[in-house]
């Protein structure tokens, strides 16, 4: 069973490419370097008016030049304040 508190697993998200319509590019994740939660439950919640995320920073590099190399911050807000998505099973889209 993953972690619980493990929201950007490095097997599903190591050699995703993503792409930017501007003059960005494209850039693929090579290494996961931190991982920051807030989990709030219902009374959290209502007390803070805030919602529960977590964000992923990554290394990526730029697959037609991998000297190329960034720092990428995914964020995501999720509803349930206890488990990550895949200790359900549930894979992101």
């Amino acid at each position: 069973m993953p972690d619980r508190n493990d929201f950007f697993p490095a097997k599903h998200y190591l050699g995703i490419e993503i792409n930017f319509s501007d003059s960005q590019g494209r850039w693929a994740l090579t290494q996961k370097l931190e991982e920051q939660h807030d989990q709030y439950d219902e009374k959290e919640f209502e007390d803070i008016d805030g919602s529960s995320s977590a964000c992923g920073i990554f290394q990526c590099r730029r697959p037609d030049d991998p000297a190329q190399v960034a720092t990428m911050k995914i964020w995501m807000q999720y509803e349930n304040p206890e488990l990550s998505p895949y200790v359900y099973g549930v894979k992101h889209k």
